[in-house]
């Protein structure tokens, strides 16, 4: 089997079915062999499109065909390839497990979730909702970080209380670059090609005992 490849660079043309497959046909020669025109316009177009512009140009090389009867540049974008999917497989799985533990923040019944509903109602800054957010997955379901889709989500869904994602990251970006004591600190998540994993500071969680002191 010969390989051959062909590059179209402009076409302006209408055909009909069977037009379009004698022009390949002559194009590419009838056994196979070396194209007809390497450089020019192809003769082979039909009679009777006068008014209409062509412009065909076509180029013909083999491609180095591997021993396996594989070209070697595509066994080198396979490989290139497998190697990603990999990493996206592996990223996906690692993602659904994020998306299982989150759903499981959301549904389960704790006996402090009344202490944190009413310090998050109390307040009405972004940031210390989403604080009080890390705070509670830290605390009872060993989610050290979250990044604010998943914030946004437990506040809506286990709260009843909706803020945008912009809010909350803008929140948490104000409050991991408080000079002298930031309250989260913040780092690229490395189960998501995008976004940014926020964790309480020390001083995060003393500032949090104010305020869920202040709802008891």
């Amino acid at each position: 089997m010969r390989r051959v490849r062909i590059k179209v660079t402009e076409v302006e043309v209408d055909l009909e079915d069977s037009q379009v497959a004698e022009v390949l046909d002559r194009a590419l020669g009838s056994e196979g062999g070396p194209l007809a025109a390497q450089d020019g316009a192809l003769a082979a177009l039909p009679r009777g499109h006068s008014a209409v512009g062509v412009a065909l140009k076509t180029a013909a090389r083999p491609v180095a065909v591997a021993p396996d009867g594989r070209g070697q540049a595509r066994a080198r974008a396979k490989k290139k390839r497998g190697s990603g999917g990999r990493r996206a497989r592996a990223l996906g799985e690692e993602g659904e497990q994020r998306r299982d533990t989150i759903e499981q923040v959301c549904s389960t019944k704790l006996p402090q979730d009344e202490r944190y509903n009413a310090a998050i109602r109390r307040t009405v800054k972004a940031g210390d909702r989403a604080m009080l957010v890390l705070r509670l997955a830290k605390e009872h379901f060993k989610l050290d970080g979250l990044v604010p889709p998943e914030i946004v989500r437990i506040l809506e869904r286990k709260f009843a209380t909706p803020l945008k994602t912009s809010q909350v990251t803008m929140a948490l970006v104000r409050a991991a670059d408080a000079k002298g004591s930031p309250l989260v600190a913040g780092r690229r998540a490395s189960w998501t090609h995008k976004g940014t994993e926020y964790w309480l500071t020390q001083d995060g969680m003393s500032h949090l005992e104010t305020l869920l002191g202040a709802a008891s």
